[in-house]
């Protein structure tokens, strides 16, 4: 089964098996960045399919995929200086 993306339902269980992916968002970001190649009904078909197959809802923050999506960093940084 294809999800889109390239990515495919034995990638999937090859993340989930190997790489310990335990949510839809490890899956497409963390352990790859096949979200940016994906949309949204796509990500929906695998969200469904990732509840019937692993019994969990994959939960992910849509806004801050469609903030990865646009390249944005939603990491808050905290600057600091080097004096001396």
């Amino acid at each position: 089964m294809e999800f889109g993306g390239g990515l495919s339902q034995a990638k999937v269980e090859y993340l989930v098996r190997q790489e310990w992916a335990q949510t839809i968002d490890d899956i497409l970001w963390q352990r790859s960045k096949l979200g940016l190649h994906m949309q949204s009904g796509q990500i929906a078909r695998l969200k469904d399919w990732f509840a019937a197959r692993y019994g969990a809802s994959g939960n992910n923050d849509a806004s801050q995929n469609e903030e990865r999506k646009l390249g944005r960093d939603t990491c808050h940084r905290e600057s600091f200086s080097l004096e001396n």
